[in-house]
């Protein structure tokens, strides 16, 4: 497989839950969250302080419907940032819950990113690029969580785990040669390093890791 490096580019991972409580109602529309890059820190932020995107997809019950807004922003001063967005494989222990919750995801109101069972990668299995972000520019998702009528007594307390990855890149301006981060661009290959729970710095790429946990996995990227 052909691989191709981009140096000085921002990896983020973090993880967004769904924990299915059916003992309690859940609301329509939960308060927004937000996923910040601040290209000066060269990290993620997470508003409300939580990697949980999915702060509205809690204690739901069968028939619901439930809406959640996520914003992606560039909250970076003087760099451009082209964001992209990946659906990881979902954890089999959690397949059988998440495949009878049905998921959609569109951008800007419009363009749909995402609509199949929760359980599946659907249309962000590889990167989707949600655009270039100017400095304090913006890009708004919503997702909407379908829960079956029909669902059973055996989902009450389940939980299960939807798992998205961000890749942001900082542009380059015209001043400092073509290169990120005042580098210049050195040949085509992906680097295949992701870090979990920390922060780390390979040749000329660097992990930021919101999600603080004690693991850590390799995956290649594929080309957008």
């Amino acid at each position: 497989m052909t691989m191709r490096r981009m140096t000085g580019v921002m990896f983020g991972a973090l993880l967004a839950c769904l924990a299915l409580l059916c003992a309690a109602t859940g609301r329509a529309y939960a308060d927004p969250t937000s996923v910040v890059y601040e290209g000066d820190a060269k990290s993620f932020v997470f508003l409300p302080e939580s990697t949980d995107l999915f702060r509205g997809f809690k204690e739901v019950m069968p028939g619901d419907e439930l809406t959640q807004e996520i914003t992606v922003e560039n909250g970076s001063n003087d760099v451009e940032a082209r964001i992209y967005l990946r659906a990881e494989t979902i954890d089999e222990r959690h397949e059988g819950m998440l495949s009878q919750m049905h998921l959609t995801v569109e951008q800007d109101g419009s363009a749909k990113l995402f609509e199949a069972p929760a359980s599946e990668q659907g249309g962000l299995r590889d990167w989707v690029c949600l655009g270039t972000l100017q400095p304090g520019g913006r890009a708004d998702l919503r997702a909407v969580l379908k829960v079956p009528v029909e669902a059973g007594n055996e989902l009450q307390g389940a939980y299960g785990e939807v798992v998205w990855t961000f890749m942001v890149e900082e542009l380059p301006s015209a001043q400092d040669g073509g290169g990120i981060l005042g580098m210049p661009r050195t040949g085509d290959e992906w680097a295949d390093v992701l870090v979990w729970g920390a922060a780390a710095i390979v040749s000329a790429l660097v992990a930021l890791i919101a999600w603080k946990r004690c693991r850590s996995s390799c995956g290649k990227k594929r080309q957008p």
